[in-house]
């Protein structure tokens, strides 16, 4: 089955099992501009989302709560995700709990976005400002909670150096 006149999808779910998939997602809805995900997941989106080579996505919104699975997030994968895709898709990762159990996740998530953003620093370029240039390929991390967040890269282009 195709949908093609959907251009906006956004997931959410309370039930653990429920694991939106990505490549089916595309599949179905081969016109899809922007794809809000802010459910149970797993770090599998990212070899899903490599299984669909042609895509019309804009916009991937991944949100992460105290239930999401990012201990086996391949930063390595990532990046080769990341660096396939057609210069103005954006991807977005947000962190957002809830009071009960923020201080338990705030800490698990600290830790991932530090190595993510290490990663990112070093084989892409940070630049609040190239976020308005539709033409590069965005990485944008947003944090949710008591303090708002949010840091940017892009995919370097020909001839641009990465910083040092």
């Amino acid at each position: 089955m195709v949908i093609p006149s959907v251009s906006f999808l956004e997931f959410k779910s309370k039930d653990v099992s429920f694991n939106a998939n990505i490549t089916d997602i595309l599949t179905v809805f081969p016109r899809l501009d922007y794809l809000f995900i802010s459910c149970f997941h797993s770090t599998k989106w990212i070899t899903e989302m490599m299984q669909v080579e042609q895509h019309v996505l804009k916009l991937l919104k991944i949100m992460y709560d105290g239930l999401t699975e990012f201990d086996d997030f391949n930063f390595n994968a990532f990046l080769k995700f990341i660096k396939a895709q057609r210069p103005g898709f954006h991807v977005m990762l947000t962190e957002q709990t809830c009071i009960s159990n923020h201080f338990k996740m705030s800490k698990k998530y600290e830790l991932f976005t530090s190595k993510l953003r290490k990663c990112l620093d070093q084989n892409l370029v940070q630049d609040l400002e190239l976020y308005k240039r539709k033409y590069r390929t965005i990485v944008h991390i947003v944090k949710l909670n008591f303090n708002f967040e949010d840091f940017y890269w892009h995919v370097p282009v020909e001839n641009e150096c990465l910083p040092v």
